[in-house]
């Protein structure tokens, strides 16, 4: 039977579109459809209430009308203000049924005071507003109906069983009342009829209340739920003297029963409202304290997890230094035991046991100003070795920016130390090793050089000996940036302006003779790889060379020029490389690609290699310039 009537309620509920969970979740719009509804209601509900009326109609208006009006006030209210989905859904439902409640009475109480009489509406005015009550009923019932049985809360089946049993009976006994008292020509027959109904769903509201309060439920939601229910029973009792008036018509003190009805349903509304308007106002007041206790709480919580749960050693001290709250770490640093906290720990003793927190740091720190030390060690006790921590004090503030404790982490960098020793140990022997490779290079370079010397001074013939000189330079010249890698302390990269006097000055030593050139050398600060020096070096030997032997004939006094410069790329270092005399020049028609020297084929071979261009000019004598692109592994 249940299931049949509750597909009819389903109809009534369905206008306001609740339906178990999706009612939850679309509540919102719900709502805001129900405060419009409620906003028109409420404009039609005051224009009516201005229609003139004796003292007690107005007042009787004011309790049917504005109550409900204030009531659902508070239901969205509760809507907004509550997380528990249970409170949320009942609210929607509260609301829903009040709005229906305030058009009812709108219908009975103020209509008929604006239609004159002669129009002969009453009936049918009776009749809608009794429509609109039954709606109301309907929704209280739907929601009850949707909370019993979503399962989230146990009830015993003898229970259950018991309260439907007692339901049913009075349904029966109520509805054998009725029949057997009831007159079929009775002009009251239709409100005895729609009493009938509104007392039966009445016992089913009032049943499935009796359920739910004995179910495990939340307190504020079992205390809305006992407000709802309160005001249903006061209304039910209404229903049942109402009744009885029609049926029996009993007169009190002289007046109709019908005016008892008015003092009852009065009474329903002014409770509920007084019950939403103490749960509304406490539930603010009692949320906010919670809230704020729970914040406080939160933040002691976080507080302790950040200090306990921390991998590093910490501790929070008061301003008076003395130990508030250290984690495990913190002790097994200091080699102390947590009873020794009261007793021992205290801020001005860190001192003794790290040697670095010293009386200064300390002084800084409450004064409210952070203090760091990179490197502090814990000497070795017995079989325990060295620990080296960092450590991090700082001052923690009150919201009145007054020092409240201080705060000092201590992070174990053992590890990182000792990596960062092995690490400078190893990188120590490559640099030796490094070093000893750039001599024994040197050395044997110079060797070969030696051997050059020595056999081109067997050598008579012109040609093969300036071919041994030219081959010796340039072996030299490879020597020379090995032996400033050797005596530098960047083994990766040389002084290339150094490089280049030096090498200018040994070229100018081997051509002795050429006594009457003069040598320029203007070069950049330039620190530049042995990827790049070796090629370069080569160039600048061969170009020199090219020089001394062909560009001042007869003993023709001139000038080499040596430039070296970086210049702005895109993103990469670029220099140019200029060896400029002002001998005689090239031959006519000199082409680097014809070329057949091996002074020249080296010069060209090289600059491709270094991903350079190569310029030569005849100008007033031989100009060589060469772009060089350093590459980004360099």
């Amino acid at each position: 039977m249940e299931i049949i009537l509750f597909k009819r309620l389903h109809i009534a509920a369905g206008l306001i579109g609740m339906d178990g969970d999706a009612g939850v979740k679309n509540g919102s719009n719900r709502i805001g459809l129900m405060i419009v509804a409620m906003f028109i209601t409420s404009i039609v509900s005051f224009i009516l209430l201005l229609v003139p009326a004796d003292g007690q109609s107005l007042a009787n208006n004011l309790v049917q009308v504005i109550l409900p009006l204030f009531c659902m006030v508070l239901t969205i209210k509760l809507y907004f203000s509550e997380r528990d989905r249970n409170i949320k859904f009942l609210s929607i439902i509260l609301t829903a049924a009040l709005l229906f409640w305030t058009m009812s009475s709108s219908v009975w109480y103020l209509l008929p005071m604006i239609i004159p009489p002669a129009l002969k509406l009453g009936w049918y005015i009776k009749g809608a507003g009794a429509i609109v009550w039954l709606i109301s009923y309907c929704i209280i019932a739907y929601g009850l109906y949707t909370l019993i049985n979503s399962k989230q809360w146990y009830i015993s089946p003898s229970r259950s069983r018991i309260i439907n049993i007692a339901g049913l009976t009075l349904a029966i006994v109520f509805l054998a009342w009725v029949l057997a008292t009831i007159n079929w020509q009775s002009r009251d027959l239709d409100d005895i009829l729609i009493l009938m109904i509104y007392i039966l769903l009445d016992i089913y509201i009032v049943s499935t209340f009796f359920k739910l309060l004995l179910m495990n439920l939340k307190v504020n939601l079992k205390y809305l739920l006992i407000s709802i229910f309160v005001f249903c029973l006061i209304n039910s009792i209404g229903d049942i003297v109402n009744i009885v008036n029609f049926l029996m018509g009993i007169r009190i003190i002289s007046e109709n029963l019908y005016y008892i009805t008015g003092i009852i349903y009065n009474a329903s509304i002014l409770f509920l409202s007084s019950a939403l308007f103490v749960y509304t106002t406490n539930d603010i007041r009692e949320k906010t304290l919670g809230n704020l206790i729970k914040k406080l709480k939160d933040t002691t919580l976080a507080m302790e997890n950040i200090v306990m749960k921390s991998p590093d050693a910490m501790g929070i001290f008061d301003t008076s230094g003395r130990a508030v709250l250290v984690n495990d770490h913190f002790l097994e640093v200091l080699g102390m035991k947590r009873t020794d906290i009261s007793r021992r720990l205290n801020l001005s003793m860190l001192p003794e046991k790290i040697p670095e927190i010293s009386a200064e740091c300390l002084a800084t720190l409450r004064e409210g100003t952070s203090t760091t030390i990179p490197l502090a060690e814990l000497p070795a006790s017995g079989d325990k070795p060295p620990v080296y921590l960092q450590v991090k004090l700082y001052p923690i503030m009150a919201s009145d920016d007054q020092i409240e404790s201080f705060a000092v982490v201590m992070e174990d960098i053992t590890e990182r130390v000792k990596l960062e020793r092995e690490l400078k140990i190893s990188l120590d022997e490559k640099d030796v090793l490094l070093k000893e490779v750039h001599h024994r290079v040197k050395n044997n370079l110079q060797i070969v050089t030696s051997l050059l010397s020595l056999q081109s001074a067997y050598l008579s013939d012109q040609k093969s000996i300036d071919a041994f000189n030219e081959t010796r330079n340039r072996v030299m010249s490879m020597a020379l940036i090995h032996e400033k890698l050797y005596r530098s302390r960047d083994l990766a990269r040389i002084d290339f302006s150094e490089y280049i006097q030096m090498l200018a000055s040994q070229i100018s030593t081997t051509y002795s003779m050429k006594g009457n050139v003069a040598m320029r050398v203007n070069v950049d600060k330039i620190l530049i790889g042995i990827d790049m020096a070796v090629p370069c070096g080569l160039m600048i030997n061969e170009m020199i060379s090219n020089a001394m032997k062909h560009a001042f004939p007869d003993g023709r006094p001139g000038e080499i020029v040596i430039d070296m410069h970086e210049y702005p790329g895109d993103g990469e270092k670029q220099y140019l490389l200029k060896v400029k005399d002002n001998g005689i020049g090239l031959p006519e028609g000199f082409s680097i690609e014809k070329a057949s020297s091996l002074g020249m084929i080296l010069i060209s071979s090289l600059a491709t290699q270094l991903n350079g261009s190569l310029e030569i000019r005849s100008d007033g004598g031989t100009e060589y310039s060469i772009r060089i692109r350093e590459k980004s592994d360099l």
